[in-house]
């Protein structure tokens, strides 16, 4: 499992990875990218989120934040629903 990031910011000051991290621990790689790299797939939301399964085929995706759930929740019914 991979977390792809692209975000000017982060990229401009990648310790702010390392201190969200420390206050929000992941067990995950995560790669910084720049927005170049991304441009193929045309993402117009942040955040994006699409999960590939080990075939190579899109499993998931997800656009936006959304108020009445977290990330997290998301993440971990997608995951889930892969993992079965």
């Amino acid at each position: 499992f991979y977390a792809v990031n692209s975000n000017s910011v982060d990229l401009k000051n990648p310790g702010r990875i390392d201190n969200f991290n420390k206050r929000t621990p992941i067990n995950y790689p995560v790669v910084l990218v720049d927005a170049e790299e991304i441009q193929p797939l045309k993402i117009q939301f942040f955040p994006t989120i699409y999960i590939i399964d080990s075939n190579g085929n899109l499993f998931f995706k997800h656009y936006g934040y959304n108020k009445e759930e977290s990330l997290f929740d998301i993440l971990d019914k997608a995951l889930s629903e892969l993992v079965e």
